[in-house]
């Protein structure tokens, strides 16, 4: 009886002693000038991630032959996406070639088996051959990511891993960009290169009031209320096959020539290339498998469920058509290694999930089409010989 009584006005104590607090913290707000603030957006896989992804319905009713359960997926300390981690370690040494591939989310292969993904598999095919180095392939690829963002990515995260060779596929998002807006510069938020943050008075009831039951909330609850999120979301008004339409917002409303918008995409490759090579990096370009063909009829309706699209699907497979013959005028200029993965992987539903994402089966095929073609142009970097 008596533990019960201190136990109650100890419990009277700390919440007078809490408000209390509540009530004289603002007397102690430093006064500081709010300015907003400008960052430059790197677009990257969180580091140092272990979970597994699991395609939702909705994602589902936009796919062919994608088999709907969890993927694992794992990033290292800089956000590459790896495979197992015990066998990556057992690459990684001083005598190492390094390998990191370069694109968006046809790179990343998010909904692939973990061991399957080609950056991964790639490097799991070259150890096979006789006489072969240590090779560690690194996979930068996410979701999104246009040929800028990647420029972006290498200057910051690829160069200070000093690889020997980087491989580079983009069409699809840089397509969209320019097709949409005219320009690499102005996209809808999650794509934007500055991001822009206006200031917060933190001092105010409002943002102290909110900032108490978000940090109760990731205390208390953080699991229940992800999972809570997710159900809420799931049971809102989206039917199957609603396309989002994230450009709305962003189009231009005078519209660019063909011609200028593929000046955009070779000069944004070009700048990829040049900074490898300033850093004597060697570099890979590869087409962009896909089912955008006009008589797939999936991939018709699924590009037609948005009532406001720019163009017409069949003029968007002409102009991604084109991109992918920008990229191979572009190698042979350089003189690159080209991998034709365009030509390579069938353009169906058995390798390619949607319009432009390989299933596990597809992606084991561009492994041994680009292990195969990385061993016979660069035998001297990945192997002993």
């Amino acid at each position: 009886m008596i533990a019960k009584k201190y136990l109650k006005l100890l419990s009277i104590n700390l919440i007078i002693l809490v408000l209390l607090f509540i009530v004289i913290d603002p007397f102690f707000v430093e006064k500081i000038e709010l300015h907003d603030t400008r960052h430059v957006l790197l677009r990257e896989p969180y580091p140092n991630q272990d979970i597994s992804i699991t395609p939702d319905n909705l994602y589902m009713t936009f796919t062919e032959n994608l088999i709907q359960k969890a993927y694992d997926y794992k990033t290292d300390k800089d956000g590459f996406i790896i495979g197992d981690s015990k066998i990556v370690s057992k690459k990684q040494n001083s005598d190492s070639a390094i390998i990191i591939f370069y694109g968006g989310s046809t790179t990343e292969c998010l909904y692939v088996d973990e061991e399957k993904r080609f950056p991964f598999l790639v490097g799991e095919k070259l150890l096979s051959e006789p006489y072969g180095k240590k090779i560690q392939t690194l996979n930068a690829g996410s979701s999104g990511n246009n040929s800028l963002h990647s420029t972006i990515n290498f200057l910051a995260n690829g160069i200070p891993r000093q690889p020997n060779i980087v491989v580079l596929m983009h069409n699809i998002n840089d397509l969209n960009a320019l097709v949409n807006t005219g320009t690499y510069w102005y996209t809808p938020p999650r794509y934007s290169i500055i991001q822009e943050q206006k200031a917060v008075d933190k001092s105010t009831l409002g943002y102290r009031t909110k900032a108490f039951f978000r940090s109760v909330k990731d205390l208390l609850v953080p699991n229940l209320y992800s999972k809570t999120k997710k159900v809420l979301k799931g049971m809102g008004n989206k039917k199957p096959q609603e396309f989002e339409d994230e450009w709305k917002d962003y189009r231009m409303k005078t519209s660019t020539t063909y011609e200028e918008k593929e000046k955009l995409f070779r000069s944004s490759i070009l700048g990829f290339i040049r900074l490898a090579k300033s850093h004597g990096i060697e570099v890979v370009l590869m087409t962009q498998f896909n089912r955008l063909q006009p008589n797939d009829t999936f991939i018709r309706s699924m590009y037609e469920a948005n009532k406001n699209a720019v163009i017409g699907f069949d003029m968007f497979c002409e102009y991604y058509k084109k991109f992918n013959n920008a990229i191979r005028d572009i190698a042979a200029n350089e003189n690159l290694l080209l991998i034709d993965l365009d030509k390579k992987i069938p353009s169906n539903r058995n390798y390619i999930y949607d319009s432009v994402h390989l299933n596990t089966k597809g992606s084991e095929m561009a492994a041994d089409t680009i292990a195969k073609e990385l061993k016979v142009k660069f035998s001297n970097l990945l192997t002993n010989q």
